[in-house]
């Protein structure tokens, strides 16, 4: 596409800094120096190729077609360039191409290089040689961009300044406007070398481009100062544009948006410091150090030494591991370590079960044993140890070993008494958030105990975040607002995991939709666990079975509390009084919700402490 002399384009600059390294002087010794053409003069340059004087310019390519040439001029006295010398140097030059014979100018351009000896003519001799040199290339491949801006010449002053180890290059003046973006190779030496040249090559093939330096300066100074060690850094940046363009718009709206986001970043950071700092903050501090002094806080040494320098993973998850204890060493007592990553989401999820599970008292939920935090980030939690794993892996996953119907049932009833706690008899009243077999651990005896609290929430109702959408509610999906009505679900369906056997593939729907529609038929019992050989008794079966139906209902007001789960059973009411009950309070919950009024009851609301109300 046509564009004015005004267009603006990249120009890409390629560096490669390649540098021996080189035994550095002890001390510097002052040396200035201080150069301005034009006019470009043979007394202080070195010529190489095609390169001539012309008018007081400096030629490099003439503009005669040729299949190729190079051109090449060195100034004559070295740069001094030690750790502690500053310099700079500004130079500008024209690019013409008068017949616009740009179909094969890909390898033409204009260098400005910088190295540490005279020696180059057969640096340009041999394209090896380059690969032996220790060289600066700042490379201008012109070329490419008179074909992009449809024009037949380019002006550019190109600034570059070194001071103290920062190398910063600039285009002060173009037309077309030129801008540019950073393309760089470095590769640093460990020493700087004594002194370098500095001069321009330049080459064409198959156009009759001619590049031309129209002046050039360069001034340098060292300070007195001992330094061994010191490092280039090139730094690219494109200057204010001298006239208006499209680009330039975008440039102002860029930075207009920087520094809205800023200031969005910086009104954040004062509120959660006025947050951190509030007397609901300082309260949380002082209640949660409180708790924690009932637990040990375990030395990291301690927990490296016991683990084995972290040897045995026992489990993991999105955001830690769990690793085998033996503390201490001498004994037979094991932990679990459960440590945290340490990304943001992890941390989170560290402060979130601490706050949550150092609270908790109950026999079927895992017991905190100690915790450690490191100002390095590292979180991590000492729990009891689980010898016989998770209740996944205890169902699907173990060998020659069944787990036969009585334990199963007795989980399921002790793990509805662990959420019945967490929900009606906590103040204020937790939802766990991620119901599910791997989250299930068993002791000795098999006795279930929940835990992984990462995502639960205290008090309130929480966002959908990190839940297995295997087990999750319908209505669990991104940033939705839930409550104790979706752990109620996702004990539903582990409970019919617990009774098949087999858990779901994809989203919990299907898994409930195949138990639903044997009932239906009237052939609930084939839903049992096969493998159990009919070693169960049908009517426990039937009751945890529909259990499971009633708590996995899409609508979350018809789903039961678990205190009348555990009624049903403990063979205190009867399934069918349940689901009568259940009908009853909905068609309440209905009417009072027509009329203005509140109603409690089967769906689990709070009161004003945030604790479940439920009627008995």
């Amino acid at each position: 596409m046509a564009s004015s002399p005004r267009s603006t384009f990249l120009l890409h600059i390629s560096l490669t800094l390649l540098l021996h390294s080189q035994t550095l002087p002890k001390t510097a010794f002052s040396q200035n120096l201080f150069f301005h053409f034009p006019p470009f003069s043979s007394k202080n340059l070195v010529l190489l190729g095609s390169s001539s004087l012309r008018d007081g310019s400096l030629c490099l390519t003439n503009g005669s077609l040729s299949s190729s040439s190079f051109g090449a001029a060195i100034f004559l006295n070295p740069v001094a360039i030690i750790p502690l010398v500053s310099f700079s140097t500004s130079f500008s030059f024209l690019v013409r191409n008068p017949n616009q014979d740009l179909s094969s100018s890909s390898r033409n351009a204009i260098t400005f290089f910088l190295l540490p000896n005279s020696s180059i003519p057969a640096l340009f001799q041999s394209p090896d040689a380059v690969k032996n040199a220790s060289i600066l290339f700042l490379e201008f491949p012109i070329s490419r961009y008179l074909k992009a801006a449809s024009v037949n010449h380019i002006t550019a002053r190109i600034s570059i300044q070194y001071k103290q180890g920062g190398m910063a290059v600039r285009v002060s003046a173009g037309e077309p406007r030129i801008m540019i973006k950073e393309e760089s190779h470095i590769f640093i030496s460990k020493h700087f070398v004594e002194h370098i040249y500095a001069g321009f090559f330049s080459s064409k093939q198959n156009s009759s481009e001619s590049h031309v330096i129209k002046s050039w300066s360069l001034s340098s100074s060292i300070f007195h100062r001992n330094n061994r060690q010191s490092t280039w850094r090139i730094k690219l940046q494109s200057t204010k544009a001298l006239k208006y363009s499209p680009s330039n718009t975008l440039l102002i709206l860029i930075r207009a948006s920087i520094l809205a986001i800023s200031a969005a970043v910086i009104i954040v950071a004062c509120f959660n410091v006025k947050e951190q700092f509030s007397p609901d903050a300082r309260k949380r501090k002082r209640e949660r150090k409180l708790f924690l002094n009932d637990f040990r806080k375990f030395k990291y040494s301690e927990i490296v030494t016991g683990t084995r320098n972290f040897n045995e993973i026992i489990g993991f998850g999105g955001t830690s591991k769990v690793y085998k204890m033996n503390f201490p060493l001498s004994s037979s007592t094991f932990y679990a370590v459960k440590r945290f990553n340490t990304d943001k989401k992890s941390r989170k999820s560290y402060h979130n079960e601490l706050e949550t599970i150092s609270r908790v008292r109950h026999e079927n939920i895992l017991e905190l044993k100690g915790w450690c935090d490191m100002d390095t980030g590292e979180n991590l939690l000492v729990f009891d140890y689980m010898p016989q794993g998770s209740l996944h892996y205890v169902l699907h996953s173990r060998k020659n070993q069944l787990l036969p119907w009585t334990q199963r049932c007795a989980i399921a009833i002790k793990l509805a008494t662990a959420l019945k706690h967490l929900h009606e008899e906590c103040s204020p009243y937790i939802v766990h958030g991620d119901i599910k077999g791997s989250n299930i651990l068993l002791d000795d005896e098999y006795e279930p105990k929940l835990g992984d609290f990462g995502i639960s929430l205290n008090g309130a109702p929480y966002k959908a975040v990190g839940a297995s959408k295997q087990y999750s509610a319908p209505e669990c999906k991104p940033n939705s607002v839930l409550d104790v009505k979706a752990d109620v679900y996702s004990y539903g369906v582990l409970v019919l995991e617990i009774c098949r056997g087999s858990m779901p593939k994809d989203t919990a729907e299907g898994f409930v939709s195949e138990v639903s529609e044997m009932e239906s038929e009237d052939r609930l019992l084939e839903a049992a666990d096969e493998r159990l050989g009919g070693c169960f008794n049908p009517e426990e079966m039937m009751k945890l079975l529909k259990v499971g139906l009633a708590c996995t209902v899409v609508d979350r007001e018809r789903r039961p509390t678990m205190a009348w789960v555990l009624k049903v059973l403990n063979g205190e009411v009867e399934l069918e009084e349940m689901q009568e009950r259940e009908a009853e309070m909905v068609e309440s919950v209905v009417e009072g919700e027509r009329r203005g009024e509140v109603v409690s009851g089967l769906s689990g609301s709070t009161d004003s402490k945030g604790k479940a109300k439920v009627v008995q």
